[in-house]
């Protein structure tokens, strides 16, 4: 796979996977528990590594950006399977920083699981594994409350910053998406390299705002049942 092929599956995933795959696994969830919550319990039981993976998502993004981990949790209850992350609130500087962190799990799985569907014919492992593989990364892509609680008392706590820095990431969106309806009528070939480009561009800039005088405190993430 050619480092342009990854980089078009990584915006394919972007703009319609991740949507797709979160509507899918919420509406899903969703449904079963309504027809039967014994089936949704097992479910939840079988995708037992989809919430281990949903934490290691969070505490990665949390090693990138330097935030310390004070605390991995995994429960097995009667009602499902559940786990969170405590980290220290003061490290989270930033929006960017808390999205990345909060979202972690729906970007990364979300492209594992896109990933997987596209190498399914060549991967020399059997169906079953290649299924259960599936199901994992697509019950482990879930947003949990405690990640949307998490990122909201992020934004809360500097909400001028917060307005500035999802400024400064929509800028380069709205750029790169000028260029694509602007640049056949110029004559210019679409550049997949300019449209990666833009789209993390205002991400980085954002990320490189930082603020050190926030209260020291902890903040938990996790993955409900």
């Amino acid at each position: 796979m050619t480092l342009d092929v990854f980089i078009l599956l990584c915006l394919v995933d972007a703009l319609v996977c991740i949507p797709f795959f979160l509507i899918a696994s919420l509406g899903l969830k969703a449904i079963i528990r309504r027809v039967n919550k014994d089936a949704a319990r097992l479910l939840e039981y079988i995708g037992f590594p989809g919430v281990v993976l949903h934490e290691l998502c969070h505490s990665l993004m949390c090693r990138l950006f330097g935030i310390p981990v004070t605390e991995h949790r995994i429960k097995v209850t009667n009602i499902g399977v559940s786990g969170s992350v405590e980290v220290e609130g003061k490290a989270v500087h930033t929006f960017t920083a808390g999205f990345l962190v909060c979202f972690a799990p729906l970007y990364l799985l979300s492209l594992a699981l896109l990933l997987l569907l596209v190498w399914w014919p060549f991967l020399a492992i059997h169906w079953a594994l290649k299924l259960y593989l599936a199901y994992s990364f697509f019950i482990g892509l879930r947003v949990s409350g405690d990640d949307v609680r998490f990122l909201a008392k992020v934004a809360g706590k500097k909400p001028r910053q917060t307005l500035l820095e999802i400024g400064l990431i929509l800028l380069p969106v709205i750029l790169a998406v000028l260029y694509i309806i602007g640049a056949p009528l110029l004559g210019f070939g679409f550049s997949i390299w300019f449209f990666a480009i833009s789209l993390v561009g205002g991400t980085l800039i954002s990320g490189a705002i930082w603020s050190n005088q926030q209260p020291r405190q902890r903040e938990v993430l996790g993955s409900s049942n």
